[in-house]
């Protein structure tokens, strides 16, 4: 996706980003790793690893990577450790990792596919289609809703959400509403790009609006 809001812009690139600190200096945001080196750090790691800690593997998007992200995600299940992604739910082969998953992040911008398209590059089938399946496993999901103004901070939206979301099966599905934020803009001027967002501040009275709409159709929100 090529969201305009992003807080993580030097990872839209399967290649590496380029970015100037703020000392003028370049460096190179990615640099290849072992898989059998990053499993090795995690089983070191495993001591701190208490009430429930894990691996996360978030980006970018980690499922550009999907062979990799498939060997770590079956081999941390070997060793019984907790796992979790963070991902845009785009890549076709995504229900293949959902067996080695205790927890699925995924955002799903906009109810509307012609308006997700338009703001981030592509339709939103593929995310409703592979959530819908996930939510017929036994993980736990987290799905979030970054909401920005003049996108989809909107009350006419909310029941497209929720006409999307009573397809689920929500036993094992909980909702977080993002409210708009600038912590990335400055990333964006560090990779050469223009930050094109003006604004996207949502008031409270939308927010509680989707909430209180949410929360009236059954749904567990959260916030994380």
């Amino acid at each position: 996706m090529t969201c305009p809001w992003c807080s993580n812009p030097e990872g839209m690139s399967p290649y590496g980003t380029e970015m100037i600190d703020s000392r003028g200096t370049a460096r190179i945001s990615f640099k290849p790793v072992d898989c059998d080196e990053l499993i090795a750090e995690v089983l070191s790691s495993r001591p701190i690893m208490i009430d429930g800690g894990g691996v996360t593997y978030s980006g970018g998007e980690p499922t550009l990577q999907f062979e990799a992200l498939l060997y770590m995600l079956k081999r941390l299940k070997e060793e019984n450790i907790h796992t979790a992604i963070e991902t845009n739910a785009t890549h076709p082969r995504l229900p293949e990792l959902l067996p080695y998953l205790d927890l699925l992040i995924a955002d799903l911008k906009h109810c509307d596919p012609k308006i997700h398209k338009k703001y981030t590059g592509i339709s939103n089938e593929a995310v409703i289609e592979n959530l819908m399946l996930a939510s017929q496993e036994k993980l736990e999901i987290w799905i979030r809703t970054p909401l920005i103004k003049g996108f989809n901070a909107d009350i006419r939206f909310i029941q497209g959400f929720i006409n999307i979301y009573s397809q689920f099966n929500l036993h094992n599905v909980s909702f977080d509403l993002l409210p708009y934020h600038e912590l990335g803009k400055i990333k964006w001027e560090q990779c050469g790009k223009q930050y094109t967002i003006d604004d996207g501040f949502v008031s409270d009275e939308i927010l509680n609006a989707y909430e209180k709409a949410y929360l009236e159709a059954g749904l567990k929100v959260i916030h994380t």
